[in-house]
């Protein structure tokens, strides 16, 4: 089980488990003063396609839709989150631009720690967690030279 904040995910092989944990946990959680609401519980089943290898990435990610699923602030899918976290990334710098620009009030240390602080937490959140291919590796690269 995996809990933050007001969410708990639980991680199980078997689907009758899944059942079983639905009807006792509301009990359990009763005992802490915690409330579990049954009609705002998602069931997220994880399996991968047969053979990933015969198909496109759009056509993958239309047959396994956990993949766009978000839990704890990161979506299932690697690629998917990667693809999401550059464009949160590019957000964030988008908004210091207006004083990155300004290069006499704001120097090359300035600038790098603004972006160590602002940009690059935003674009690595969650990254240990990650399954990158060579290719999406050098794109995460290129995107942080950028």
């Amino acid at each position: 089980m995996v809990v933050y904040a007001d969410d708990a995910d639980f991680i199980c092989r078997d689907q009758t488990a899944i059942q079983v944990i639905l009807s006792k946990a509301p009990d359990i959680l009763a005992r802490w003063s915690l409330t579990m609401n049954i009609f705002k519980t998602e069931i997220t089943e994880l399996c991968r396609h047969v053979n990933p290898g015969g198909h496109n990435r759009l056509t993958r990610a239309a047959e396994e839709q956990w993949r766009s699923t978000r839990k704890l602030g990161s979506l299932l899918g690697d690629s998917e989150d990667l693809t999401r976290r550059k464009a949160l990334a590019a957000a964030a710098l988008r908004r210091l631009w207006t004083i990155w620009l300004r290069t006499h009030y704001t120097t090359d240390t300035t600038r790098i720690r603004l972006y160590n602080c602002y940009v690059l937490p935003v674009l690595l959140y969650n990254c240990g967690t990650w399954a990158l291919t060579t290719s999406e590796l050098r794109g995460l690269e290129s995107f942080h030279r950028r």
